[in-house]
């Protein structure tokens, strides 16, 4: 079970989210167990790598047909994919942590074609560059994950 961290809890819906898809949104900060100023500076690094983290981000790679948009915001997530017309016909949402260079998302919930992965983990690397974050890593341990995000908003 994915436990959030203590670090900046401020659970709060954003107007994207709620135009975007249906779920609350949020994000969380996890650190390594430091001691003294090395704690301190941790926190800090992780805090403004959070804070990178956050935001709207439209999927560049690898290609889909159609648009595929993900909210990040400080406790939750949600992805849409919407194919022709502008209808979302793939979504899925839930909780993440992230402590500066791993993400981790449980989804906690999806639309039909998603439910299989409900209660399922997504842990990926991350490394951010210019106006996009690049993420490698798999999911439920299997299905292998390497995508790049550029933000919009």
């Amino acid at each position: 079970m994915l436990e959030k961290s203590k670090i900046g809890r401020r659970g709060f819906l954003s107007n994207a989210a709620i135009v975007g898809a249906t779920g609350a949104l949020g994000a969380g900060g996890l650190l390594s167990s430091c001691s003294g100023s090395s704690r301190l500076s941790a926190k800090k690094e992780t805090d403004s790598l959070e804070k990178q983290l956050i935001g709207v981000w439209k999927n560049v790679s690898p290609r889909f047909r159609g648009e595929m948009i993900k909210f990040i915001s400080k406790d939750y997530f949600v992805w849409t994919w919407s194919i022709e017309n502008n209808v979302v016909v793939h979504s899925a949402g839930g909780v993440y942590i992230f402590d500066g260079e791993t993400y981790t998302e449980t989804l906690k919930y999806g639309t039909a074609t998603q439910q299989r992965y409900v209660g399922q983990q997504a842990v990926v690397k991350v490394r951010f560059e210019d106006n996009k974050f690049y993420s490698t890593g798999h999911l439920a341990g299997m299905m292998l994950l390497n995508e790049v995000w550029e933000r919009i908003e």
